[in-house]
């Protein structure tokens, strides 16, 4: 079922996942910046970060059809996470979601609003979960991850760095060799995935990331992704307004 596949595809591009075989790998770079530990520098950077905003939104495809277009926004503080998803079909089938989620206090609790066809379902879930996994699942951290990660293991990686003002890193990765997935999706691996990832040299926080992601078994997915350190009380506004929104509906779960 396609409603299925998407939520499992997104899932899954938020588990860490670890690896122990090695890879080939080759760097080049323009002038001063050395690629050859910028993708764990960027990566870890961004792991700590404490308090940022993001938009993004997220093309889903199968080998033959455009499936799904999510789009989301979220702001990330040590004290408080909100992340606003809406997705919807592309293809056949006639559904769309939306949901959000906020974590504080050491609680998560998600909302989601489901329609398929002519029949809405609400639901709710609350869990307990740190600051670490509240700030992983608030944006697509984990294609940045499959992109940037040596935990993550393929048979070649390709990057380089160019310079002007920012700095964009560019990567490429063929052949995963780790195996995701589960009962449903069965096993799959990734196959290919291309990422531009544009960079503050000086301080290494994300700026900009465009990933392009295709698994083994031939779904495929693009990424554009954008982070906001400055003036995030209007994209926090906007989030709190949709939480009150979802608040004040009934939900089951």
């Amino acid at each position: 079922m396609k409603v299925k596949w998407l939520l499992i595809f997104v899932l899954a591009s938020i588990v860490v996942l670890s690896g122990c075989i090695e890879e080939k790998s080759s760097t080049t770079a323009t002038k001063s910046e050395n690629p050859k530990n910028i993708r764990a520098e960027l990566l870890s950077v961004l792991d700590n970060e404490t308090n940022f905003g993001a938009t993004w939104e997220i093309k889903l495809f199968n080998k033959t059809s455009y499936l799904a277009l999510s789009t989301g926004k979220a702001v990330v503080t040590p004290k408080r996470v909100l992340t606003y998803r809406e997705s919807k079909s592309m293809g056949d089938t006639n559904w769309s979601s939306k949901s959000i989620i906020i974590w504080e206090n050491g609680t998560g609790t998600l909302f989601v609003e489901m329609r398929i066809g002519n029949t809405t379902q609400p639901y709710k879930s609350t869990k307990e979960f740190n600051f670490t996994v509240a700030k992983r699942i608030a944006y697509p951290y984990g294609e940045i991850m499959f992109a940037l990660s040596d935990k993550l293991k393929f048979n070649e990686t390709k990057q380089e760095v160019k310079c002007n003002g920012e700095c964009i890193l560019h990567v490429l990765r063929k052949f995963g060799y780790d195996e995701m997935g589960d009962i449903t999706t069965g096993p799959w691996t990734i196959k290919y995935i291309e990422a531009n990832i544009t960079y503050d040299p000086n301080t290494k926080k994300i700026k900009e990331a465009s990933i392009y992601l295709e698994t083994s078994r031939g779904d495929r997915e693009i990424l554009k992704c954008s982070f906001i350190r400055e003036n995030l009380a209007e994209l926090e506004k906007e989030l709190e307004e949709k939480y009150l929104e979802f608040g004040s509906r009934k939900f089951s779960g």
